[in-house]
């Protein structure tokens, strides 16, 4: 399955199972597979290599729950990948260092065993739990532009020095982050105050 040249699918859950090697490609500037809170399975036992790739400003979003199977993969180079809740027993990447990629939580929890590692370029935004050891080298962006949120990471929270924190603060609430292992501060830290217009920002 490809949806690509801005290209726009809607379903309610999805499951890529049916043998071994599909691939579902998201791929392009405006190109959308939304869920519509859907789950969403990517193999199962005794079936391998099937995959989700999104790639190149392509987006999967409204994600109730994902669920990949061993020997099956998610991949995210560039784009948008918005889901509620996801457990990983793998170790995740998100973006190729390159190209612009989003992990947006949608409020759920986002649990990835071996560890979730934010490339340059690419954000970590939206709201709900992260269970991993997380390391960021792009940006952290609780709610996302203009829309403020919570996210809360259990386990260690690494900000390198090229990372960028960014914090929006509003008249009646503001993003936050939390933490519960050790934090390690680096980068910059840019709050942005909301209403004003992004020309005025510090």
């Amino acid at each position: 399955v490809v949806v690509a040249e801005g290209g726009k699918v809607f379903v309610a859950g999805m499951t890529v199972n049916a043998g071994n090697s599909n691939v579902v490609n998201v791929s392009g500037a405006d190109s959308l597979l939304d869920l519509g809170n859907g789950n969403v399975a990517i193999g199962k036992p005794g079936r391998a290599g099937n995959q989700l790739t999104i790639n190149q400003g392509g987006a999967v979003d409204n994600i109730g729950t994902l669920l990949v199977c061993p020997n099956n993969s998610v991949t995210l180079s560039g784009g948008t990948l918005g889901v509620k809740n996801w457990s990983l027993t793998n170790q995740f990447t998100v973006g190729d260092g390159l190209q612009s990629a989003v992990l947006k939580g949608l409020g759920g929890t986002l649990a990835f065993k071996y560890g979730l590692t934010i490339s340059s370029n690419a954000i970590l935004s939206g709201s709900g739990g992260i269970q991993a050891t997380t390391t960021v080298h792009g940006a952290v962006s609780p709610g996302g532009v203009q829309s403020i949120g919570a996210l809360t990471n259990s386990g260690d929270f690494a900000l390198t020095a090229g990372s960028l924190s960014r914090i929006e603060l509003g008249a009646d609430a503001s993003d936050t982050l939390a933490v519960s292992g050790a934090l390690t501060l680096g980068g910059t830290l840019k709050p942005v105050l909301l209403g004003v217009p992004p020309s005025a920002e510090a």
